[in-house]
């Protein structure tokens, strides 16, 4: 079976006939045709998703989505909130850990590139231990200790995509004299 989904948004769209049916994988509501254009006008991260059935399809949106939502709590808790909004996300992203296996998932999508500095997330590996928090703590802490290496990395990266794009401004030029 496939459907539209959105990871971000927690919603999937089924088309059944000439019938749309839209499902918030939150609650696993069902969204009324007549407002779904409100919910769905902000989403820009729709893809297809092909599963044998209904249930498995919305199990695998859900995770995806809670996935995401866990991602964004850790940026917002990086950025900076108040202290009992940090509490709640924290909280949130703990019981994610614990309750899906989404480690890798969310260490994946924190390690995509360098944090610009480390002090905020050290006090915020603090502030999980502080509150018990231990598998949020464990997974943060993982990720300071990866950004060294990130960013070796990403230094390399850019280094070899200089060189090719010196290498390709070079052709150019050496191509225009030899015309």
């Amino acid at each position: 079976m496939k459907a539209f989904a959105s990871n971000v948004g927690g919603l999937c769209v089924f088309e059944e006939g000439q019938q749309r049916h839209f499902v918030n994988v939150v609650d696993m509501s069902t969204v009324a045709p007549e407002t779904a254009h409100l919910v769905c006008g902000a989403i820009d991260d729709w893809e297809v998703i092909d599963r044998p059935n209904r249930e498995a399809l919305l199990r695998e949106v859900g995770e995806r989505h809670r996935r995401a939502r866990g991602l964004a709590n850790l940026e917002v808790c990086l950025t900076g909130v108040s202290a009992r909004l940090q509490k709640e996300l924290l909280a949130e992203v703990d019981d994610l850990l614990k309750a899906i296996d989404a480690r890798r998932q969310l260490e994946a999508m924190l390690l995509r590139a360098p944090l610009a500095a480390i002090d905020g997330l050290t006090v915020l590996i603090n502030e999980c231990l502080s509150e018990g928090f231990a598998s949020t703590a464990s997974l943060l802490e993982h990720v300071r200790e990866s950004q060294p290496l990130l960013r070796r990395a990403s230094r390399a990266k850019n280094r070899s995509c200089d060189r090719f794009f010196a290498l390709a401004l070079s052709s150019r030029q050496f191509l225009r004299r030899i015309r």
